[in-house]
């Protein structure tokens, strides 16, 4: 999946709108890079919904739901294309 479709599949999948959507995985992308490690935890937690939320200006609950369905759809579209990754 490139770029585009993961945000219009995140964006169909919450009911948020492009504009939040691409923040906050735009934010996510940065956290990636500043905290090397933590985005292979298995599941979204507080602490990456707190920084992403930060930096965005967004509540806490939109980041969340984002969030969990953006690690969620990048994984399927890995799982697709490694099929011998672990869920």
């Amino acid at each position: 999946m490139n770029y585009t479709n993961v945000i219009n599949e995140v964006m169909k999948q919450t009911g948020k709108d492009k504009e939040i959507c691409t923040n906050i995985a735009d934010a996510y992308e940065e956290y990636c890079t500043e905290e090397v490690k933590r985005p292979f935890k298995p599941k979204v937690d507080a602490e990456m919904v707190a920084w992403v939320a930060n930096k965005t200006g967004h509540a806490n609950d939109d980041v969340a739901n984002i969030l969990q369905v953006l690690v969620s759809v990048v994984r399927g579209g890995i799982r697709k294309k490694i099929p011998f990754m672990k869920s």
